[in-house]
């Protein structure tokens, strides 16, 4: 299944399961993750989180700081929409979302 990353205000967490660096068409960095957030009544045998596994593409500025602080497979992350900006990509206005990383 796959998710958009997260708009302003939003956030999505999950145990880092898989870093792709370039895929697709644009070789944009991929993740995919296992659903912690609003998934704590659903655990596995062991106890740990079950929520859905998820795909996510990323963009440059979460994944640099992902590869900045370390995070590798296994860790738990929450992304957060925290502001927008505007940007020019190829002569036009986008609107871009800002986002923090966190590592549990």
């Amino acid at each position: 299944m796959w998710v958009d990353r997260p708009g302003e205000g939003e956030s999505i967490q999950g145990i880092l399961l898989e870093r792709t660096e370039e895929a697709g068409e644009f070789d944009s960095p991929l993740y995919k993750l296992r659903r912690t957030d609003d998934y704590e009544d659903e655990t596995n045998r062991d106890g740990e989180v079950a929520g859905p596994v998820v795909l996510m593409w990323s963009n440059g500025s979460i994944d640099r700081t992902i590869t900045h602080n370390n995070i590798t497979p296994g860790d738990e992350v929450l992304l957060e929409g925290t502001g927008t900006y505007t940007t020019d990509i190829d002569g036009e206005d986008q609107e871009c979302v800002n986002y923090e990383v966190f590592v549990n």
